[in-house]
């Protein structure tokens, strides 16, 4: 009895113990460290699907930093990269205005290409900045040599493009744009060859265009072109005449007040002289245009017109259209 009594105590459980553990189970030693269960890596998305921790970007289904980097950019919400796109271009054209440096900095990067295809293919103020930064970058190529015979190569892909983009939006865009855009093609004016024949006929076209600031930006491109300065001066003169720019400008000298009467003046004044088309000009009478303006000039109060080159002009024409006005008014004399 007291033996089963022994037995007994040694095998009651008290109530709250948990039961045995199966057989097949393997009961942990006392002595056993015990093991913190992992913990979870905080994950984030990137913005298409990738979640990333702390080196998760670095080799994701074979990318690339770049590549990651790249789709990063793309999955961003349109409207947020628009607005960085158009405050990086205005920040550009910012820096390149009147600064020699930064333009040669620019124009040896992509970023000439970059602009171009913005123009060509973004809206609103990304076009818009994209545009004034090329204007910008022109202007001052306009006044320095080297930045011209190195950074702006006609022969080069980026300014082919530039360039295609420019006479695109001269023919095609938005006022704003067009205005821009003929400014900066007038600032390129000492850079085009003579073979460059496209460029002359949209500035032309805009002579009679709807708003006055592109007519006025118009002229004063067209006279960079035909001015004494421009060493290819007599071959774009002859050029303007030919694509039908002395008939509009005859109508400005006659009706036009102000700083567009004196840039059509001049212009006018550059064609006479330098274009040798005396049939053409006999046709739109710019003689009794110029005339007109000299008898008047003393009310226009014209201070940066040399009067001198209008009365040259003047010369020129009655020297050699004097037969053909003759035998425009008589046919049959």
């Amino acid at each position: 009895v007291n033996k089963m009594a022994t037995i007994s105590n040694d095998k009651v459980l008290d109530q709250d113990d948990p039961p045995p553990l199966p057989h097949h189970v393997q009961k942990p030693s006392v002595n056993a460290p015990y093991a913190r269960p992992p913990a979870a890596r905080p994950t984030h998305t990137n913005g298409f699907g990738v979640t990333g921790g702390k080196h998760n970007n670095e080799n994701v289904k074979g990318l690339t930093q770049r590549e990651l980097n790249r789709r990063v950019r793309e999955a961003e919400d349109p409207k947020v990269k628009a607005e960085l796109k158009a405050e990086v271009a205005r920040a550009i054209s910012k820096l390149a205005k009147h600064n020699a440096k930064a333009c040669t900095s620019i124009t040896e990067t992509k970023a000439l290409l970059c602009f171009a295809a913005l123009m060509e293919k973004e809206i609103g103020n990304v076009q818009l900045n994209s545009t004034i930064a090329v204007m910008e970058i022109m202007a001052v190529a306009e006044e320095d040599v080297d930045l011209r015979r190195k950074g702006i190569r006609m022969t080069s892909p980026a300014m082919k493009a530039v360039v295609d983009q420019l006479l695109r939006l001269v023919r095609d865009g938005r006022p704003e744009l067009q205005v821009v855009a003929i400014r900066a093609v007038g600032c390129l004016s000492r850079t085009f060859t003579v073979r460059e024949t496209r460029v002359v006929g949209p500035l032309v076209k805009q002579l009679e265009g709807a708003s006055d600031d592109i007519i006025a930006e118009a002229v004063k491109a067209l006279t960079k072109f035909a001015c004494k300065e421009n060493f290819l001066h007599r071959e774009h003169s002859k050029a303007i005449v030919q694509a039908g720019g002395a008939g509009p400008l005859v109508q400005m000298i006659f009706f036009s007040r102000g700083e567009v009467l004196i840039d059509a003046v001049t212009l006018m004044c550059y064609l006479a002289l330098y274009s040798g088309e005396a049939a053409t000009l006999a046709k739109v009478e710019p003689l009794p245009a110029l005339k007109a303006f000299m008898k008047n000039s003393h009310s226009v109060q014209p201070p940066f017109l040399d009067l001198d080159l209008v009365q040259q002009a003047i010369n020129h024409l009655e020297i050699y259209h004097g037969k053909q006005l003759t035998d425009l008014a008589d046919p049959f004399s």
